[in-house]
């Protein structure tokens, strides 16, 4: 008889509902969705580094040519940008993979809390620098991107968020969710 091998138990997946039916800003597609994450992106990166009491440096590492091989290293169709204080410590990276269409955004020190999935949560409306003001972009960014069948996953320092969309029960439409994992 072949051996008994008990399953890993699964980490408990807890749902949140977002008041965004699937069709909030339908004229939103790739560019506008990418372009708010990108925005949450740099705005956490300024926070970071001005909370260290210093200025920010944007520094490209894109890879172009041929040869499969571009300048700073990277290969072909990598796109690589980093984010440093001006003591050179890095607070951000954001890599762009044309063969994958895969783009990761990486914050140092900035945290994502879950109160940021309530629409109009944001720290951000009095800071010079930030381009965000009312905490609705990661949102409708996200669902965006998912009606033009792109994946957003995020993890926070705590969590990791599967956004999707849902049929809300209490509601009976499709709404924006977010599956979150410890």
């Amino acid at each position: 008889a072949a051996p008994m091998v008990a399953a890993a138990p699964t980490a408990p997946v807890h749902v949140i509902s977002l008041s965004l039916t699937e069709d909030y800003a339908p004229s939103w597609g790739v560019w506008e969705g990418t372009r708010e994450l990108v925005q949450n992106w740099h705005d956490g990166c300024v926070e970071h580094a001005a909370a260290g009491g210093g200025s920010i440096q944007w520094e490209a590492l894109t890879g172009r040519g041929g040869g499969g091989s571009g300048g700073g290293g990277q290969p072909e169709g990598l796109q690589r940008y980093e984010a440093r204080t001006a003591s050179g410590v890095a607070v951000g990276t954001c890599v762009y993979d044309g063969t994958l269409r895969q783009l990761l955004l990486v914050n140092r020190g900035a945290a994502i809390e879950r109160r940021a999935l309530l629409l109009g949560t944001s720290r951000k409306a009095h800071a010079a620098e930030s381009i965000g003001q009312f905490g609705e972009g990661m949102k409708v960014g996200a669902l965006a991107l998912l009606r033009e069948g792109r994946a957003v996953q995020m993890q926070t320092r705590d969590e990791q968020w599967a956004w999707a969309r849902r049929e809300d029960p209490a509601f009976g439409v499709r709404v924006l969710t977010v599956e979150v994992r410890p």
